[in-house]
């Protein structure tokens, strides 16, 4: 089957649709005619790639570069509140919450879904379909059409449930993190009983069409028959059952940027022999200003010449204001243009944040707050490439040890080893293994 035209689909977050872009440039390098499915807010940046670009509407929250700022409707600000109330109560309280808003997060108008896509199958007519796993909705609507496409995972390989796996359930935690045995049984739980609410209403919707494979057992484990796409590191660690989908791991899914002006006159102006330390915790997260104002105060504690970068979100002035020299306060850093020049990152474990950290052998503490964090920094322990403190709690000391303990990674085998299969690998390499597939029934 030739694969000449696809449609690769992106719920409007800026670093779901920024990933997608890139693959969808590597498409296009291989010269198949690649179009980008999201919320009109990044048309443009499609266009500017020399890439197509539809709207295609799958998701009712949204973030375009800061969250805080991003116009949303009333009840979706409200769930982000909640959801950022609860990351200071606990990784177990967040989790929670997350589970609750799970169906309207991920399975938004599957109906509507089903429509667009079938529209824009028989306008495009592409031969193949990427769907991002985190828009059930796309899944859905491919299964149901009998449509040939691809999984594409950003975040975590964990977030494909297989076997016993929990959906929204971290496998292991990292080892600083102290769990609550009775919290943890009621968010197993809680996470049932929306994956029985899913593969009910999945079922409900798949009866109608008697073009797809048939009833689901598990609607949070369905992927493409073919192939499932992750933005990771083939760490061995998950594997699925015979006769199931072929995994690529691609390893990263951006390209390298050139700092611009104000940030090369910064770097040059601070000294080359100084730590240079880069704080991020993402579009949603750099709202916990708290947690990463104790980071800068001991990184300024315990090495006191050091240049911090820190992403702060619509934070920046106030942490700006902290009595610390050769501290930069900023509200979005240029983080990948960045990396190349940064000892040390501080961030909340984000597959970007991890694979651009390996990518560039910069080692690495992660405060995890949510979602899959929690299994990125378990795994970045297990390898010996980064550090894991749990955010809320955290000690100075604990913070001195674990910043000690990460710099010395640099000399370990951990952080070459898999840095040099991330920059094997990439956005090409994936298009090119995609594209040796059969996808024909």
């Amino acid at each position: 089957m030739s694969i000449e035209r696809v449609v690769l689909t992106s719920p409007p977050f800026s670093s779901q649709v920024t990933a997608t872009i890139e693959l969808a440039s590597a498409f296009r390098a291989e010269g198949v005619e690649a179009y980008v499915a999201s919320s009109e807010s990044f048309r443009e940046r499609a266009v500017k790639r020399g890439l197509g670009f539809v709207r295609f509407v799958t998701s009712s929250n949204a973030n375009t570069k800061v969250a805080g700022k991003t116009r949303q409707p009333a009840e979706d600000k409200k769930r982000l509140d909640d959801f950022l109330e609860a990351t200071r109560r606990g990784p177990i309280e967040t989790l929670l919450v997350q589970a609750r808003d799970r169906k309207r997060d991920m399975l938004y108008d599957p109906e509507g879904t089903i429509d667009a896509v079938r529209r824009l199958q028989e306008k495009l007519k592409p031969d193949l379909w990427v769907s991002n796993q985190l828009s059930y909705a796309s899944t859905l609507a491919l299964y149901c059409l009998g449509l040939p496409f691809v999984s594409l995972c950003l975040p975590h390989p964990g977030t494909v449930v297989a076997g016993t796996k929990v959906y929204g359930v971290p496998s292991s935690w990292p080892e600083t993190f102290t769990i609550d045995a009775a919290k943890l049984e009621r968010l197993r739980a809680d996470a049932r009983e929306v994956e029985r609410e899913f593969t009910a209403e999945f079922n409900r919707i798949i009866a109608r069409f008697p073009q797809s494979p048939g009833p689901v057992q598990n609607a949070l484990s369905i992927t493409s028959p073919d192939a499932v796409l992750f933005n990771y590191p083939d760490f061995k660690e998950a594997r699925i059952p015979p006769g199931g989908p072929s995994r690529v791991f691609m390893g990263y899914c951006f390209r390298e940027e050139a700092l611009d002006g104000p940030h090369r006159n910064l770097l040059e102006t601070g000294g080359s022999r100084r730590p240079r330390i880069l704080i991020v915790f993402g579009t949603f997260l750099s709202d916990r200003d708290e947690v990463i104002e104790r980071c800068v105060t001991a990184c300024k504690r315990f090495y006191p010449e050091s240049l911090v970068i820190a992403g702060c979100g619509e934070h920046a002035e106030r942490i700006g204001r902290l009595p610390h020299e050769g501290l930069i306060a900023e509200e979005f850093v240029p983080q990948k243009a960045l990396m190349p020049h940064i000892d040390l990152i501080i961030h909340h474990g984000g597959s970007n944040s991890f694979s651009e950290a390996l990518y560039y052998g910069v080692p690495m503490v992660i405060l995890p707050f949510s979602s899959d964090q929690f299994d990125i920094a378990r795994d970045a322990e297990n390898h010996r490439i980064g550090v894991a403190l749990p955010p809320n709690t955290f000690r100075a000391d604990e913070m001195e040890r674990a910043l000690l303990t990460a710099f010395r990674l640099k000399q370990g085998g951990g952080l070459r080893r898999w840095g040099r299969q991330v920059k094997r690998r990439g956005p090409l390499y994936a298009v090119r293994r995609l594209l040796s597939f059969d996808y024909s029934d």
